[in-house]
Parts: C-alpha cells; sequence; structure tokens
C-alpha cells in the first residue's frame, strides 16, 4: 500500500516513524505496519538491537589488529577495490568493512551475514555528525564516554574500533533527533546504488 511505501521511504531518510508503528526487514525489503499486527513469522528474524548492530561493522584499522595484518594492509585493500562497495565505505576519514566482508577477505571465511546494510546503521562519530548536523568532536566526546550525552548511551550503542569511534543510528536519535532527511536519502541511495552495481 502506498502508505506503507512512504513510511518506509521516510524511516530510510532517517526520519522518525508514528508511535505505535512496527518496522520489519527481510531479503524482499522493509514493511511498516502497525505494531498490534506485528507477530514475528515468514521470513523476518527478530533484529536484537542495539546489542549486536555495531559489531556487524568495523573499522579497517580493526581489522588489521584482529587479523594480525601488516600496518595498512585492510587500509589499502579498501582503498583498492579488493571488496565491493557493499563490503567497505569511507566513514568520515575512516574505512568501514562490514565484519562478514572482512572476516571471508582475512579470516576463516565464516561470519554471519547481517540481515540488513549495516552502512545505514553504523557510522564513524565524524560522519554521524556530519548526517545530523552535529559538531564530530561532540559526538566523538559523547561516543567515548565524555560529556553529558554519553549518560543516555549504552555499550550496544557505541564502540571503539581501532582509533575510530563508532556509533549506531538508534543512538544518534535518541541524543539528536532525526538525522538530516538530505544527507540521510543521499547515503540511502548511494548504498543502494552501489549495491545495484554488484548485482
Amino acid at each position: 500500500p502506498y502508505t506503507t511505501l512512504f513510511r518506509s521511504r521516510e524511516f530510510m531518510s532517517g526520519r522518525r516513524l508514528p508511535v505505535g508503528t512496527a518496522v520489519a526487514f527481510s531479503a524482499k525489503g522493509i514493511f511498516v505496519f502497525s505494531e498490534k499486527e506485528w507477530t514475528l513469522s515468514g521470513p523476518f528474524e527478530e533484529l536484537k538491537w542495539p546489542e549486536t548492530v555495531v559489531q556487524w561493522v568495523m573499522t579497517a584499522e580493526e581489522a588489521e589488529d584482529k587479523y594480525v595484518l601488516p600496518d595498512k594492509k585492510a587500509r589499502n585493500d579498501c582503498k583498492n577495490g579488493l571488496f565491493s562497495p557493499e563490503e567497505a565505505r569511507k566513514s568520515g576519514p575512516a574505512w568501514l568493512i562490514t565484519a562478514e566482508a572482512a572476516d571471508r577477505m582475512y579470516g576463516t571465511g565464516k561470519g554471519k551475514n547481517a540481515p540488513v546494510n549495516p552502512f545505514l546503521l553504523v557510522f564513524s562519530t565524524a560522519e554521524a555528525g556530519i548526517l545530523w548536523n552535529r559538531d564530530g568532536g561532540d559526538v566523538r566526546a559523547a561516543a567515548a564516554g565524555a560529556g553529558h550525552r554519553a549518560a543516555r548511551l549504552f555499550d550496544g550503542d557505541r564502540r571503539q574500533s581501532g582509533r575510530t569511534w563508532l556509533v549506531t543510528r538508534m543512538a544518534m536519535d535518541r541524543l539528536y533527533g532525526p538525522a538530516d532527511p538530505g544527507k540521510m536519502k543521499a547515503l540511502s541511495e548511494t548504498l543502494r546504488s552501489a549495491g545495484a552495481k554488484t548485482e
């Protein structure tokens, strides 16, 4: 229905959904409906937020430490296109890699794939500052545990990856309200376009 499509687009562009609305992700797309109608079934899998989301992504620097790689090996692999656009992208000054892609490239290859695109849900604090029109230093300080906003962040909301702090979209919404709709829409379209090119 039109309403579902409209609300889905609003969610992907960073807007809040009305109270009492549920969002469900599957391989076939995003579905929005009343919470009263929601039952876990079919192709859907309950998303444990926020405990797992921030673990779906790591910086290239963290990958080098975790997999005992030469200095800048993962960063150079990102720059040289060894990962697909769905697997690695620039977030502020840092390169982010999905945990599944890093494990495939440098580990056992048995890492579990995230059920949704993690690049729409986890950002470096520098990029989060841009998307929410906030000072990146203020976002980083909150993630690192400084300032009054830090009290509203939990372990699953943020983590340090190499020298970069990562923060979830849910945490940013809680601290600063919705992201800039235009910037979030542009990011969504960029990621969607990158995914289409690799199919």
